[in-house]
């Protein structure tokens, strides 16, 4: 069977199409719409002019998903709606107009269907916590023996820290403080965060995927010819590419994450001050998450 997944997030809106045979799980295509939700915000409402742009790429989206014929075909929000104080409104808004549900998930099922996708495609450690750095939302999860322990949904994401932080492409000294010390006080408030110590960090989602071709193109290596493992010191050397070097830096984050040239470096510092939270040593990144998490938990019902 064929299922067409549309997850609309802060920054971008993204359809998978993927093929189920009842045993092993294909993605047949891919798509995304730069839509940056999140930058139609203002004082946490999202404005008539957001809400129609959300609602026009959603209805090419699921165009598209209907031309493929697919058998099932869901939509599902994060904190694209979930962080604002009309998201109730916004997203009826849009169902009418759609003429389809949105399914919004908590951050708490935000963190838990990352959490099972990454298990479903990842070889875990023992224990180790899962990171998925989103466009308005960063979902951190603690694992021991394949158990989520704990899990947490932090409104803070690549996508509104560059927004909050930054006024041109990348950030200077001064902002660059800035943004860490926002960070730093977000996983502070965090209780079971701030007594925790791990080696792995597992990365699931478009940041964590930036992180690894910012490497590889750092270091030459070409894609596919890496295991996705990487020293959690190289995250801080991503998050700090543009210090003192600034062309330099541009042009390695243009060869590298083109799509991603203004949120990848406030993804890496997320990412960053959260491996420094837990002293973790390696960076592990993940195939699928919460997009595969939510098709095998919610649309297929599996364990």
């Amino acid at each position: 069977m064929k299922i067409g997944l549309i997850d609309l997030g802060s920054n971008t809106i993204r359809l998978v199409i993927f093929k189920w045979d009842g045993g092993s799980l294909q993605k047949i295509y891919n798509v995304k719409k730069e839509t940056r939700a999140i930058s139609y915000v203002e004082n946490g409402v999202l404005s008539d002019v957001g809400i129609k742009a959300v609602y026009l790429s959603l209805r090419e989206l699921v165009l598209i998903a209907q031309a493929f014929d697919v058998d099932d075909l869901r939509i599902f929000a994060t904190a694209s709606l979930r962080n604002i104080t009309n998201g109730k409104q916004a997203r009826e808004s849009v169902e009418k107009e759609l003429k389809m549900k949105i399914d919004l998930l908590s951050g708490e099922e935000e963190a838990l269907f990352g959490f099972d996708g990454a298990k479903r495609s990842t070889i875990l450690p023992r224990k180790g916590v899962s990171v998925d750095i989103g466009g308005g939302s960063t979902e951190i999860t603690y694992f021991a023996n394949g158990v989520a322990i704990n899990h947490v949904s932090l409104p803070m994401g690549s996508l509104n820290m560059y927004l909050k932080h930054i006024k041109n492409i990348v950030p200077s000294a001064k902002e660059h403080e800035k943004m860490r010390a926002d960070i730093q006080q977000q996983l502070a408030q965090v209780d079971w965060l701030t007594k925790l110590s791990v080696d792995n960090l597992i990365g699931i989602g478009g940041s964590a995927r930036a992180i690894l071709k910012i490497y590889l193109a750092q270091t030459g290596i070409e894609e596919g010819m890496y295991d996705t493992i990487i020293p959690t010191s190289e995250i801080s050397h991503t998050s700090m590419m543009t210090e003192g070097k600034k062309s330099a830096g541009v042009k390695l984050l243009l060869k590298a994450v083109p799509d991603r040239l203004t949120t990848a470096l406030p993804g890496s510092m997320i990412m960053d001050e959260i491996a420094r939270n837990l002293k973790a040593k390696n960076f592990i990144l993940s195939r699928f998450g919460v997009r595969e998490g939510y098709l095998f938990k919610r649309v297929l019902n599996k364990e």
